[in-house]
């Protein structure tokens, strides 16, 4: 149901640091008596060509990076101008007092939303940036939309999981493809090695040993797949401190130790959870009549972008011009389709 289309994170690393670290000779860490200076750092995150991600099951994989990271931020960065511009030529700009008061709102619904942030190395002006180019977002999309009190309840009442804290298991785990390692596993298990140090041992580089599973989620998904309904009640069944049998789902074998486990619980419905709810529905009408980014394509064929530095330079003028070839296609397309006023069959 969320309506959001862009988000601030590696923009605003990235201007955090080509603004906060202005010496490239500073020592950023020393390995072994060799220096790590921060125009290394500062180049290696811009063009760095793979990142770690972590897909639904909570697996690390490394994915190849489209153009580079820098890049990237950069479309980012010009996206959020874009938008802001446009919420002020409409009116919409988001005040310095609704800004502060999305952040109470915030802090309200996740007491650790700032601190979270904070720690990802985010300042609080930074915090306040991302915000601003949310509501102005929110803004042109909700543009004289009005939930009505009725329909917040009829969407609650509706969709009950979401609103339920999840029940969890942090679990330690061995994940294996075939019958060698999970014989390997068992041997060393029987010779007294402690389940961690096994699945440290065997798993695939890209498999944490430690995670946390969302049970509600396995709980739903269960219904529909045999081996996901085994792995849920195997999981309840084990209590904390034990492991669970060996689990077939798909093509791995899996088996689990229980570090503890935390029961479902039902989201109580506080007015802030309701207007958050009221703001999400609205966004999400809005999107339907709405199409934000064909307006920001078009904004952006209108606009004057001057990039200064000589490399990100020539990604954007060939990117500009792969743009505006595309953009003209897709309007003679849109043309040809909509067929103006011609008789049919002319």
């Amino acid at each position: 149901m969320n309506a959001k289309f862009l988000t601030l994170g590696l923009a605003a690393l990235l201007a955090l640091s080509a603004t906060g670290c202005r010496k490239g000779g500073d020592s950023l860490a020393n390995v072994n008596g060799d220096s790590i200076t921060m125009e290394e750092f500062i180049k290696q995150l811009e063009t760095k060509p793979t990142v770690r991600v972590l897909d639904q099951q909570g697996n690390v994989a490394e994915a190849r990076i489209q153009n580079t990271l820098a890049f990237q931020a950069l479309q980012d960065l010009v996206t959020q101008r874009l938008i802001l511009q446009m919420a002020q030529d409409e009116g919409l700009a988001p005040t310095k007092e609704e800004i502060n008061a999305e952040i109470k709102l915030k802090e309200v619904l996740d007491s650790s939303y700032i601190e979270t942030l904070k720690a990802r190395g985010l300042s609080l002006d930074q915090i306040k940036s991302s915000i601003a180019v949310d509501l102005a977002q929110e803004a042109i999309l909700t543009k004289g939309i009005e939930i009505k009190d009725a329909e917040v309840d009829k969407f609650i009442k509706e969709n009950p999981l979401m609103f339920v804290q999840p029940g969890t298991a942090e679990v330690y785990q061995i994940v294996v493809t075939d019958a060698g390692k999970k014989s390997t596993a068992e041997t060393m298990l029987n010779q007294g090695r402690e389940f961690r140090s096994v699945a440290d041992a065997i798993n695939p580089q890209s498999i944490p040993s430690a995670t946390v599973l969302n049970l509600t989620n396995i709980n739903q998904m269960a219904v529909r797949d045999p081996e996901i309904a085994r792995l849920y009640s195997q999981v309840k069944a084990t209590s904390t401190g034990s492991s669970t049998p060996w689990l077939t789902v798909g093509q791995q074998t899996i088996r689990y130790f229980i570090v503890s486990k935390t029961d479902e619980k039902k989201i109580e419905m506080t007015k802030e959870r309701r207007e958050r709810v009221r703001r999400d529905l609205a966004m999400a009408r809005g999107a339907q009549g709405v199409d934000l980014n064909a307006r920001l394509a078009k904004r952006l064929k209108e606009s004057r972008v001057v990039v200064e530095s000589s490399y990100l330079k020539r990604m954007w003028d060939n990117f500009a011009e792969n743009f505006e070839s595309a953009l003209k296609d897709q309007e003679l397309k849109s043309a040809a389709q909509g067929g103006g006023n011609r008789p049919a069959g002319n």
